[in-house]
């Protein structure tokens, strides 16, 4: 039987259901690594499962899919008109990269066989190439015994004679996670670790090798697997162009808005895309809450700062759109970084946002079928505010009526307005009157 290990976290809980699926019902003793990433210098792809047996390794990509494919070829198209990217291509580089790695690192020598194959879940799945698929696919239920029988390896390729010792060495070597040494590149990008994930995206801290090395936070997007390849194009497309768009806030040099910001397809899966923005840190406003009550100049650094983003977002045409306390951060020199840009908008309606990623933070006025604009932002950050000094699920109207400072109370208000054309024009009503409140 196999032990199942994992080297970094899994995109999907369904891959390691196989991957433990597979690593009980593996007779052959030895190991099975669940989502390695290769390092950057051997591509930087990533693979689903590796198998490490006495007789072989496999590196083995899965895939949930079901019905029949009616054509095979730069795409597989499927007969209700699904199509997605041709693995295989991909696959056989990872699994060369996988054994040359394997080697450099003296973990095995030239003779001991590296194949690779696709495992698809429960479900038919009819192929129009009988060939490619007895050599290359097994289902969930053939899989554990083609691969320990050998039959996923390159053809004229004779099993291997790993040890027991040699085994957990391999495993050892592929289950350690990805770090700054052993650095995983993305397009320009070099990725050192993973941090906790949002809602929508697995994120990671790295570099950004074409400029100066500067720090950067990278988010991993999945394009919807069951979208049409138009589809898929114009959501990618759509990203970079609001990429782009929000490239022209570097002119503003506001130290509160990320340099950095960048949309691009993964080179060795067009199932993802990435995002990447400046990174300083992992602590938010929301985690600095009690500061925020009770340290004056701490409150004021940072709504100058905020205010700052919000008028370069202004004269730059852009809506934020998911401005709240989790989304700034603050380095240990106490500069801010206004990051959820990618849910931002042009303020001209050129740019199109369904996704709303917090629906309470929606300003009255989009509620009611108006369009966004900067005073959108500006309900946001009182929201933000009123949230930080009195969290409550009440009514906004409720909480403000237990604010005392009446000249705090009335710059909250002012912010909060359902009328866009009443509320103030920046924060400076607010962070007057927060210079003078206590909590």
């Amino acid at each position: 039987m196999a032990v199942f290990r994992s080297s970094n976290p899994f995109r999907h809980e369904s891959e390691r259901l196989v991957a433990q699926r597979l690593a009980e019902r593996l007779t052959a003793p030895g190991f099975v690594i669940g989502n390695y990433l290769l390092p950057g210098r051997y591509s930087g792809g990533e693979i689903d499962l590796v198998a490490v047996l006495p007789t072989s390794i496999v590196a083995i990509e899965v895939k949930h899919w079901f019905g029949r494919i009616v054509r095979m070829g730069a795409s597989v198209e499927f007969e209700n008109g699904y199509s997605a990217p041709n693995p295989f291509p991909g696959l056989l580089y990872k699994s060369k990269f996988l054994r040359s790695l394997l080697v450099e690192q003296k973990l095995i020598d030239a003779r001991v066989p590296v194949g690779s194959c696709l495992v698809h879940g429960p479900g038919k799945l009819r192929w129009p190439d009988d060939v490619l698929r007895n050599q290359y696919v097994c289902d969930i239920e053939q899989a554990p015994a083609q691969i320990a029988s050998g039959a996923m390896l390159p053809r004229g390729r004779r099993n291997a004679d790993l040890s027991r010792r040699e085994l957990g060495a391999i495993a050892d070597a592929l289950a350690e996670g990805t770090s700054g040494a052993d650095a995983w590149r993305v397009g320009h990008f070099i990725i050192d670790q993973e941090l906790p994930a949002t809602a929508f995206a697995r994120q990671f801290s790295g570099r950004c090798t074409h400029v100066r090395e500067r720090d950067v936070l990278l988010r991993c997007w999945e394009i919807q697997p069951l979208a049409d390849e138009a589809t898929r194009v114009r959501t990618l497309r759509r990203f970079e162009t609001d990429a782009a768009a929000l490239a022209r806030l570097e002119t503003k040099r506001c130290r509160a808005i990320p340099i950095v910001y960048d949309a691009f397809p993964d080179p060795s899966n067009f199932d993802v895309f990435w995002t990447a923005q400046e990174f300083n840190g992992t602590v938010t406003l929301g985690q600095e809450r009690h500061r925020f009550m009770t340290e004056r100049s701490f409150r004021e650094s940072i709504l100058g700062q905020l205010d700052e983003g919000l008028e370069a977002l202004r004269d730059s045409g852009i809506v934020h759109r998911n401005l709240g306390a989790e989304v700034i951060t603050i380095s240990d020199d106490g500069r801010i970084l206004i990051g959820g840009l990618e849910y931002s908008a042009n303020e001209d309606s050129s740019t199109c946002r369904r996704t709303v990623a917090h629906a309470r933070r929606v300003s009255p006025e989009v509620v009611a079928g108006a369009g966004e604009t900067t005073a959108s932002d500006l309900y946001a950050a009182g929201l933000m505010i009123l949230d930080l000094l009195l969290p409550s699920s009440d009514q906004n109207e409720k909480r403000l009526s237990k604010i005392r400072d009446r000249s705090l109370r009335a710059a909250l208000s002012e912010l909060l307005d359902h009328n866009p054309k009443n509320r103030a024009a920046d924060l400076a009503a607010v962070r007057a009157a927060l210079l003078e409140w206590n909590a």
